[in-house]
């Protein structure tokens, strides 16, 4: 609800939703003391949530510079965070 708004068209949109959470994750990370890594790997797939995993071979070789270790791991989210 942080970033929900709703267009002239109705429609609801969650414009920056991926910042605005990665910020809460951080904090919430924080909070209960994980580590420095630990919140940077989250953090990271959080922030990357977005991006497309239908890319084409340009945008799979940005997502793995950008991701580095986490690549599985954001690819496993993205299924996870599909509908069937």
């Amino acid at each position: 609800t942080h970033t929900l708004t709703i267009g002239e068209d109705g429609r609801r949109h969650f414009y920056d939703h991926e910042k605005i959470s990665a910020e809460l994750c951080k904090t919430a990370m924080e909070r209960l003391k994980f580590s420095n890594q630990e919140m940077r790997d989250v953090i990271t797939l959080v922030k990357m949530h977005m991006r497309p995993i239908d890319c084409g071979p340009a945008g799979a070789r940005r997502l793995m510079r950008d991701l580095e270790d986490n690549f599985e791991n954001w690819r496993l989210f993205k299924y996870a965070d599909s509908p069937p």
